[in-house]
C-alpha cells in the first residue's frame, strides 16, 4: 500500500486519475467529521467514562475537527486547488494535526463505539500525509515555497519548541523525580500524559531542527515549515475552545491559558503567511 500510494503521489495535474493521497485525505476528513459530529451528539455515550477534565477537551477537539479541519482539507483537495503550491503546504499540516490528534483518541480514550473509526482516520491520514510529503518533496514546491523571508520563521519555530518542552519538562520531571502522577495526566485519568511523549519524542525535535535548517532552505525544511505552522496554528485552537465548552456546560472555565495560547496561535498564523505569500 505504501509503494502504491508513494507512486501515486508522483502523477501530474493532467492525468486523469486522482492523486492516491487525495482520496486518502478526503476519506480521514470525511470519517473524522462523521465521528465529530456522532460524538457531539452523544456525548454521554462516548465520553461518559472519561474524567470531567476530559470531556471538555474532547468536545472541544470534535467541534473543531467538524467546522475547521475537515472542511479545510475537502476545500483545498479540490479538483481546483489541489494542485496548489501553498494548498499542499497548508493540508500537509492539515493531516499532521489529524494524526496527531486521533493518536489521542485511539489510546486516551476509552474503547468505545467510534474506536475502530478513529483508529481508521489515524491510519487514512498517517498515509495521506506521506504520499504528500512524497510528493512536494519529489517536485520544486520546497523551492518555490522558500521564496520568501525565512529567518523569522526559523527563530520562532526554535523558541516555540524550546519554551513549550520546558513547560513540559517542568510538569514531567519533578513527578517522575518523586515518583508521584503528571497532575495533567491524573486530571485526565491517564498513567500518562500523551501530548508530553509525542511532543518530547517527536514533534517538539522536529520543530526545532526544521527552525536550525531552514535559514538554509534545506528543501526538507522549506516543506515542513509551514506544515508545523499550521500544526501549531491548529494545536491552539481546541484549547481556547474548551473553556467555552466548560461555560457552556455550566462549569467554571479557566482562562490562564488563553493570552500565551492566543499569541502562539497568532504568531504561528503570521509567519505561516510569511512563507506562503510567494508560493504559487
Amino acid at each position: 500500500m505504501t509503494t502504491f500510494l508513494l507512486s501515486e503521489s508522483l502523477r501530474r495535474p493532467h492525468e486523469a486519475r486522482p492523486l492516491a493521497w487525495v482520496w486518502l485525505a478526503r476519506g480521514a476528513a470525511a470519517l473524522g467529521a462523521g465521528g465529530s459530529l456522532l460524538a457531539l451528539l452523544d456525548v454521554d455515550g462516548v465520553y461518559g467514562r472519561e474524567t470531567p477534565a476530559m470531556v471538555p477537551q474532547c468536545i472541544a477537539q470534535d467541534v473543531v475537527n467538524l467546522l475547521v479541519v475537515a472542511p479545510l482539507i475537502l476545500t483545498l483537495t479540490a479538483r481546483a486547488r489541489v494542485w496548489s503550491v501553498a494548498a499542499r503546504l497548508v493540508v500537509l499540516g492539515l493531516l499532521l494535526f489529524t494524526a496527531y490528534s486521533y493518536v489521542i483518541y485511539s489510546m486516551a480514550v476509552h474503547v468505545g463505539r467510534l474506536s475502530l473509526l478513529w483508529m481508521a482516520v489515524l491510519g487514512l491520514s498517517t498515509y495521506a500525509g506521506l504520499g504528500l510529503l512524497r510528493s512536494l518533496l519529489g517536485s520544486s514546491a520546497g523551492e518555490l515555497a522558500g521564496r520568501g523571508p525565512v529567518r523569522g520563521a526559523a527563530a520562532y519555530l526554535v523558541v516555540v519548541a524550546s519554551v513549550l518542552a520546558l513547560v513540559w519538562l517542568g510538569e514531567l520531571v519533578p513527578a517522575a523525580w518523586a515518583g508521584t502522577p503528571v497532575p495533567s495526566a491524573a486530571a485526565l485519568g491517564l498513567p500518562s500524559n500523551p501530548v508530553h511523549t509525542m511532543d518530547l519524542a517527536v514533534l517538539l525535535p522536529a520543530v526545532v531542527l526544521t527552525g536550525i535548517l531552514l535559514p538554509r532552505r534545506r528543501p526538507t525544511a522549506l516543506v515542513a515549515a509551514p506544515a508545523l505552522l499550521v500544526f501549531l496554528l491548529l494545536t491552539c485552537v481546541p484549547v481556547l475552545v474548551t473553556p467555552v465548552v466548560v461555560l457552556v456546560r455550566g462549569g467554571v472555565p479557566d482562562w490562564d491559558v488563553a493570552a500565551p495560547i492566543g499569541a502562539i496561535g497568532a504568531l504561528s498564523a503570521v509567519f505561516l503567511q510569511r512563507l506562503l505569500r510567494r508560493a504559487p
